[in-house]
């Protein structure tokens, strides 16, 4: 049984290793995509970064577990079998190396407290990267609907969902469907029947596309509006309540 605790631990060592390697590099690679993405980005767009992110955490994750349970059994070995284990002061000259079961425990517990850390600081550069997608979404978006002139529902006047649309607008332009296949979802809390990515238009033919930013700290820039405004131009403005992403502030993409 304390072989298989040891090889656990190992395990989870390994695990922790890997996030602080991946996440040290996110945050990095991050930082550069939200201060110029058309020159960091490598021609992907931000789905593709998103999927790198996705498919980097799995690949790292299998890496690690694999370490982690044949450097568990090689330490053990070393340490418990072959007894080859050396003082605290030698221990690290020699070619046999590895972790007694106390310390295991203690370096986990100390890459623990250093992992939290990290998690702080890469969730705060995950929330800046999602935002950044969203103004880029909504740009791209508002430059269809809001073009020459504003896009007016079947239903008429109101707000919409994005997702609401998208089937009738493919209808009157087949050509959308050779470029998206699908309306674009907020990053963090569209799905497919709800992108909240939404739509307002007017009865003067006035329109804004907006979305809920994540980051309260954006700093606003529509200071005469507190709600999506048809023809109140394009910046981030505030709310007295927060949004289905938790924060006050909003980005709207608009023609004044």
């Amino acid at each position: 049984m304390k072989k298989q605790i040891y090889i656990v631990l190992s395990v989870i060592l390994f695990i922790l290793l890997s996030f602080l390697i991946h996440a040290t590099l996110e945050i990095g690679m991050i930082s550069f995509l939200t201060k110029d993405f058309q020159k960091y980005g490598l021609g992907l767009s931000w789905a593709d970064w998103f999927a790198v992110h996705y498919v980097g955490t799995i690949i790292l994750l299998v890496l690690a577990i694999i370490a982690g349970y044949f450097i568990g059994q090689r330490w053990w070995n070393y340490i418990y079998i072959q007894k080859k284990y050396r003082s605290k002061w030698t221990k690290w000259s020699g070619r046999n190396r590895g972790f007694t079961l106390v310390e295991l425990l203690v370096v986990i517990a100390i890459i623990g407290i250093i992992a939290t850390v990290v998690l702080v600081a890469l969730g705060s550069a995950k929330d800046k990267a999602r935002d950044v997608k969203r103004k880029a979404t909504l740009a791209q978006v508002g430059q269809f609907l809001s073009g020459s002139s504003c896009y007016m529902p079947n239903a008429g006047v109101g707000d919409y969902d994005i997702a609401d649309l998208f089937p009738e607008i493919k209808i009157k332009y087949p050509q959308v469907s050779n470029f998206i296949s699908s309306a674009p979802q907020d990053p963090k809390t569209g799905t497919d029947t709800k992108t909240n990515y939404r739509y307002i238009v007017n009865d003067s033919g006035r329109c804004a596309i907006y979305a809920n930013l994540e980051m309260e700290s954006e700093q606003v820039t529509l200071t005469a509006i507190s709600a999506p405004t048809p023809g109140g131009g394009q910046g981030i403005f505030q709310t007295p309540s927060a949004g289905w992403n938790g924060s006050t502030k909003y980005y709207q993409v608009s023609s004044n």
